[in-house]
């Protein structure tokens, strides 16, 4: 008789197998995978060092995944939007920024407000849909200073005197 057949039957909700690799100087490289039975999810961990450490390591992360409260579903904020690149052929993609209303609005579609373009810029092209240069100028909408082209990465934004050609990138929102 096994020890397994006197447990219950919702015990083996999980399976964990692992194996390790001695590497050289007394470190080691271990890997784990712990599987839910039930549902076939599996979550795999690895760490290498000296064997105390990284077997240390390898446990805090199976104990974290079974203790640690599971984190609330992610919402996108792009979610209800459509984020509308505009290409063009102009050097980088650059539209003249006096012409973005107009572009937009042929797309039944508003310019990206400042705010917006920042989260998409740390949400990144996966969640937003969108790949922010932010080494490169965008016509953006703010609230008090309205129309502005905004470089990312320094967050500065700058007003365009009305008749000023300024080239930017353009993205447009469609609610």
């Amino acid at each position: 008789m096994r020890r397994t057949e006197t447990l219950p039957e919702d015990a083996f909700r999980y399976s964990i197998i692992g194996s390790y690799s001695y590497i050289n100087d007394g470190k080691v490289m271990i890997s784990v995978v712990v599987r839910n039975i039930n549902t076939g999810e599996q979550r795999a961990f690895a760490s290498s060092g000296k064997i105390d450490d990284a077997s240390k390591r390898i446990a805090q992360e199976v104990f974290d995944l079974f203790y640690l409260p599971e984190p609330p579903n992610f919402l996108n904020p792009f979610a209800d939007k459509k984020l509308i690149e505009i290409n063009s052929n102009s050097y980088k993609n650059r539209i003249d920024h006096r012409f973005a209303e107009q572009i937009c609005e042929t797309q039944n579609a508003r310019i990206i407000s400042r705010q917006e373009l920042k989260l998409a810029a740390s949400l990144g092209k996966y969640i937003s849909g969108v790949d922010i240069d932010l080494s490169d100028f965008y016509t953006v909408t703010d609230p008090k200073e309205g129309l502005m082209r905004l470089l990312p990465a320094t967050d500065e934004c700058y007003k365009t005197r009305p008749n000023e050609k300024a080239l930017t990138r353009l993205i447009c929102v469609r609610e």
